[in-house]
């Protein structure tokens, strides 16, 4: 069978969706919701809106596995990742279904920088 010139292995798959990911997947997920706060309004450029970030201290293949789903936006450079609208609504029914309260889930607003 011929390779096909077009395709790479390092190309994301084109029709990843949440479904398809596994248990690392879905719990490296709900961990990063868990510890995720939201941005603050006041270190945002105007008319940005705030969203929620986590940090990266995950396996990266896991990352890029979440990311290929449109569950979080993986900058490179960054320390932290964003978790989208639909990653944190996709996280927050997989910590329903593992019997976490849903006070749990609620987003942090970091606590204020100190003036320098």
């Amino acid at each position: 069978m011929p390779i096909d010139p077009t395709l790479s292995v390092f190309e994301p798959p084109k029709s990843l969706r949440p479904e398809d990911l596994g248990p690392a997947e879905r719990l490296t997920l709900s961990l990063m919701r868990l510890t995720a706060w939201q941005e603050d309004p006041i270190d945002l450029k105007p008319g940005w809106k705030p969203r929620v970030r986590s940090w990266k201290g995950y396996a990266f293949w896991c990352l890029k596995r979440l990311a290929d789903a449109g569950l979080i936006e993986d900058r490179n450079g960054n320390k932290t990742v964003i978790v989208t609208e639909e990653g944190v609504a996709w996280s927050e029914e997989v910590l329903t279904a593992m019997g976490v309260a849903p006070r749990a889930v609620q987003t942090r607003t970091m606590p204020p920088r100190p003036e320098v």
